[in-house]
């Protein structure tokens, strides 16, 4: 894999393209997913700046001397007919690399609406890839199912108006996402990597409490809270936990009181007494939770793998919301990739790395690795290619822009290395697998693969210069 995927970003002198004025149709127009335009943002350069994007392969003198165009600077027209040209050696490797071409090529056309070129790249890539290859011919499955709808939205909306508030229908329903995510749990660390390190952060902000209450953000399983509970059962003293899921799907309620009436007995067993409640609808902290609040009672507000789903003026009112009531800690797990920016190329080279990583992981897993990759994974990358404005729900962003954002909400980071470290390595390493790494960079706790940072975990409380009451 890793001799298909090479440096797409900063290779200097290899480029796919280079985008033009006249070729930027979608770019010019200003996305609402934009952190830049607000205070949240220190630069916007980057984004008015033309977007290269690059392909770390040999080329020939010969060849770099023929790339003369400076729009074009690949010749994306061999793609077009058949056959390849002889010189293409078929090893894996050359086949992996005509694979990322064609993917990157099709990136090209779809976001300048050639939509000619486009559907004869897809054809390509279509032959190439499968659901049950290798790595990359499965990661290129799901991409291409991902132009593809991006392309059928373009071509429904007609070459002069802009691709903005778009979404695509789920192709996988709600209980074979629910089943998917399970296997996720069970195969691989990707899950409990956050809830570890939550957890952790937890038991140690509760340390001489015997009361405290947990928000758990957009509460779609219950997964993440045995292991605290048995935790918390070590402890001398009895411990009293409310936990209140807040924007449970109303489709998923009925089975996650279902679920927490089994945790919630277990603990009892343990000498733990839990207490849960679920919310359905809207996300609105300061007015669902300013009524249950308890005196004496601390309270941690929980967001795993939730921040990214709220467009960027939803997600200012849910930490104004967060941090006016007042928690003790809060805890936000999220995965660690660039797929918010503003240019379609761009999120798209930066999601074939991402989901590469991902899947020569899932390389590993037994029977269940189809339904993570397609009705996990699959789904998340047709809503990061064919997603755009507030139609696209996967907002994934880098830690250090959640560092950013967490701090100009009024947050103040809480260093993971004490007391967290060790017990997250310990959870990630029962799932075996050589290739998974865990660090720490600037107070947060990133899981990876061979080096790729995957997954993000970090603590925060409000800052001491805001008080619960501040706007």
């Amino acid at each position: 894999m890793s001799d298909w995927l090479p440096n797409l970003h900063h290779h200097r002198g290899t480029a796919i393209r280079q985008f033009s004025p006249a070729a930027r149709i979608e770019q010019d127009h200003r996305f609402d997913d934009l952190w830049d335009t607000s205070p949240w943002s220190t630069c916007v350069s980057e984004d008015r700046c033309h977007i290269n994007t690059y392909i770390n392969s040999s080329y020939t003198d010969q060849e770099q001397e023929a790339r003369v165009s400076p729009d074009y600077l690949i010749d994306i027209d061999a793609f077009e007919g058949d056959p390849l040209p002889a010189e293409i050696a078929k090893s894996d490797v050359d086949r992996g690399l005509e694979l990322i071409h064609a993917l990157l090529g099709c990136a090209e056309a779809v976001g300048c609406r050639d939509t000619r070129l486009a559907s004869s790249l897809l054809d390509r890539i279509r032959a190439r890839a499968s659901p049950s290859g290798d790595p990359l011919q499965r990661v290129s499955h799901y991409f291409a199912t991902g132009l593809s709808a991006r392309l059928s939205l373009l071509e429904h909306l007609g070459p002069n108006n802009p691709l903005t508030n778009a979404s695509t229908a789920p192709l996988v329903s709600a209980d074979e996402r629910a089943e998917a995510f399970h296997l996720l749990h069970q195969t691989t660390p990707y899950v409990v990597f956050g809830h570890a390190a939550a957890n952790a952060a937890i038991l140690r902000a509760s340390q001489g409490a015997d009361a405290f209450h947990i928000v758990d953000l957009g509460m779609e399983h219950a997964l993440q809270w045995p292991p605290l509970l048995r935790s918390l059962a070590s402890r001398a003293t009895p411990t009293t936990v409310r936990i209140t899921g807040l924007g449970v799907p109303a489709d998923r309620a009925a089975h996650l009181e279902a679920s927490m009436a089994s945790v919630a007995e277990e603990a009892r067993a343990l000498g733990v007494h839990v207490e849960f409640r679920a919310l359905c609808g809207d996300e609105d902290v300061e007015s669902s939770l300013a009524p249950r609040l308890r005196r004496g009672e601390a309270l941690y507000v929980n967001a795993a793998a939730r921040l990214h789903r709220y467009e960027r003026e939803r997600l200012k009112e849910v930490l104004r919301g967060i941090r006016r009531v007042g928690p003790a800690l809060v805890t936000v797990a999220e995965q660690d990739a660039d797929h918010n920016g503003p240019f379609f190329v761009g999120r798209f080279v930066e999601a074939i790395h991402y989901y590469a990583a991902v899947f020569d992981s899932l390389e590993g897993v037994g029977m269940g690795r189809g339904r993570v990759e397609g009705w996990h994974f699959g789904e998340e990358i047709r809503e990061v290619v064919a997603g755009e404005g507030r139609g696209r729900r996967m907002r994934h962003e880098r830690a250090e822009k959640w560092r950013r954002v967490m701090g100009r909400s009024g947050f103040q980071g809480l260093g993971m290395e004490e007391g967290c470290m060790g017990e997250v390595r310990r959870v990630v390493a029962e799932y075996g697998g050589m290739g998974y790494t865990v660090a720490a960079e600037k107070g947060c706790l990133l899981l990876g693969w061979k080096g790729r940072p995957i997954m993000m975990a970090s603590a925060w409380r409000v800052h001491p210069s805001y008080s619960s009451s501040s706007t």
